[in-house]
């Protein structure tokens, strides 16, 4: 399932010869059908969704700190996760999760995963849409990323800029109101990035984190459009763990879950993971850090669950169960103690089996966007 659905179909008629014909919008589509088409004869309409040539990883983290004024410090998870199709289109995913206060963890407190309270700064998770070449050279695949021209951003959870939802491609009023009258393409303009080329090391599926530049202003970015999309949901969390007393090693991982929901009774669930370890003595006068070099940095994993769900809402809350996963794929990329993979269920029947979860419910606020984060249960066959 391809975050931004298209679909393609044949249309022979009697007047005119039409090879094929390519529609990139489900409203496109339905006013074509709704045509008067009683003089013509016409193949049945089939949806043949783009196919997934690629799934590639980057991470980050960064730190900030507000002395001397505060002894308040922040630190920031990031990940980047690009999916390639077959038709020359990309996704690219950017999730933040943040924590924040004294930032000492204590090592005898070995798998502490607690969340609560004003150290959880929420997530962002972002996902841009695109056109894309590439070129593949002694290992190493260049992806040459065009300006997005589609783009959903969810916030959820305790986040300093409170919590929001954007997506250019199925435009509603809420949103316009929110960005000031703005239009879909308007508001892209204001968040799209400038074409940007990214090195993937084939033999690892990674690249190194990239920076994304926004496009001069008054640049003109047209929004494409897609109504299949019914709801972008997010949570996050963070965990801790300790190698005390044998060891001064610690490690603190910040996670998020994003599901997005589409109109067809589908469902994408996105996991992230980003580690990071060694000391973890966060100096407060080390302001705005972001150096990930060396031993610190224990690399990302991405996990991408399609399946089925149902929902319903009440006074406020949508209940969305999830099935369990007909598919998985899974990326592991950075100084992983684990190395580095890449895995799909499509290619490999017996990871699915490893990690498809039982079906599970969610419990989506309306009002944030937000779930509390899932505890993804397998169950293995005996």
């Amino acid at each position: 399932m391809k975050l931004f659905k298209k679909i393609g179909i044949t249309v022979l008629a009697a007047t005119m010869a039409l090879s094929s014909v390519a529609f990139t919008s489900c409203d496109l589509l339905n006013n074509f059908l709704n045509n008067d088409s009683s003089s013509s004869s016409s193949a049945p309409v089939e949806e043949v969704p783009a196919q997934l040539t690629g799934v590639y990883g980057s991470g980050t983290f960064s730190f900030m700190s507000a002395y001397p004024a505060y002894t308040f410090k922040q630190l920031t998870f990031s990940t980047q996760t690009i999916k390639t199709y077959d038709d020359n289109t990309y996704e690219l995913t950017v999730t933040s999760k943040n924590v924040s206060g004294a930032l000492a963890f204590d090592p005898e407190d070995a798998g502490n995963t607690d969340t609560s309270g004003s150290n959880d700064r929420g997530q962002t998770v972002t996902i841009y849409a695109g056109t894309y070449t590439a070129s593949e050279e002694e290992g190493l695949l260049t992806l040459s990323l065009a300006t997005p021209n589609q783009y959903i951003s969810v916030a959820t959870g305790n986040t300093v800029a409170g919590v929001t939802y954007y997506n250019t491609a199925a435009w509603t009023e809420a949103m316009s109101t929110a960005t000031e009258g703005k239009t879909a393409s308007e508001y892209l303009a204001t968040v799209a990035f400038q074409p940007v080329e990214v090195v993937v090391d084939t033999s690892t599926y990674g690249f190194d984190y990239i920076s994304l530049t926004k496009v001069a202003e008054g640049t003109t970015v047209t929004a494409k459009t897609d109504a299949s999309i019914k709801g972008v949901y997010g949570s996050g969390k963070f965990g801790f763990m300790s190698a005390y007393p044998a060891y001064t090693f610690k490690q603190v991982s910040g996670y998020t879950q994003t599901v997005v929901a589409y109109d067809d009774g589908t469902y994408e669930m996105t996991v992230t993971t980003k580690n990071i370890s060694g000391a973890l003595a966060f100096d407060p006068e080390d302001a705005g850090n972001r150096d990930t070099s060396g031993s610190n940095d224990r690399g990302q994993s991405v996990v991408i669950y399609y399946g089925t769900y149902t929902s319903a809402e009440e006074e406020g809350l949508l209940t969305v169960n999830l099935s369990k996963p007909t598919k998985a794929i899974s990326v592991v990329t950075g100084n992983s103690t684990a190395g580095n993979a890449y895995t799909n269920s499509e290619t490999n029947a017996e990871y699915l089996a490893t990690v498809a979860f039982d079906a599970t419910e969610l419990i989506v606020d309306t009002s944030t966007y937000g779930f509390d984060y899932a505890t993804l249960t397998v169950t293995k066959a005996e």
